[in-house]
């Protein structure tokens, strides 16, 4: 018998994007946890029907937002979690950071 079918599977999460609250018809996730990386940012959520998520955002963007864990943010699922090394790769997608 092998020992790896004896190990609990980690969980996959659910792609989304951190959109903006006036967008209708999307879902509630709190932030369970931030990871800041070299090039992005990682966030782990929790959405509102308890489904496990995540999140990926530029550095900029993140600091922007100030997020925290126990923030309360409004996610919209996604297909595929983009690759946020590079420009445009943020799922960071509806709001506006200019003020």
């Amino acid at each position: 018998m092998s020992t790896l079918a004896a190990r609990p599977r980690r969980s996959a999460r659910v792609p989304v994007a951190i959109i903006d609250p006036r967008e209708r018809g999307q879902r509630e996730g709190a932030i369970e946890r931030i990871e800041h990386r070299a090039r992005r940012v990682d966030v782990r959520l929790v959405l509102d029907d308890g489904t496990r998520a995540e999140a990926c955002l530029a550095p900029v963007e993140a600091e922007w937002l100030d997020l925290r864990p126990g923030d309360i943010v409004w996610v919209r699922p996604l297909d595929v979690l983009p690759l946020c090394d590079g420009p445009g790769g943020s799922s960071l997608r509806t709001l506006s950071l200019s003020g």
